[in-house]
């Protein structure tokens, strides 16, 4: 041996734990792409997002965001920018000040809140 670890179990890591790394990898690697619709380019989210705002097909999240405070009480815990039926859709996690829950649906091209949905 030339070192603490043998060569071989550098070289050859054991099934398990060449299992371990390649769910790893998977589970990092997972969320990140998205597919543009039309084309086999992947492309991610953020990506699909600021095309979207260069186009004018999604309102931005800062003009959203005042919307829904001057309409909804509560602290923002999440927002999530989806492609849904369709159409992109802003999903805002507010707490309200009782401590429910509410799921708000905002239609990102004109701003305005479609859906809310209690958790």
């Amino acid at each position: 041996m030339t070192g603490a670890i043998g060569e071989d179990e550098c070289m050859h890591p054991s099934p398990k734990t060449a299992t371990v790394l390649v769910a790893i990898a998977a589970m990092i690697a997972a969320p990140f792409p998205a597919r543009a619709e039309g084309s086999g380019m992947r492309l991610r989210d953020h990506e699909l997002a600021r095309r979207g705002l260069e186009e004018g097909s999604i309102v931005p999240l800062d003009k959203v965001l005042a919307a829904v405070r001057s309409q909804l009480m509560g602290e923002i815990a999440g927002i999530e920018l989806e492609h849904e039926r369709d159409r992109w859709v802003y999903e805002i996690k507010l707490i309200k000040p009782n401590g429910a829950v509410v799921e708000v649906y905002v239609d990102a091209k004109t701003g305005t809140i479609v859906k809310e949905k209690s958790k």
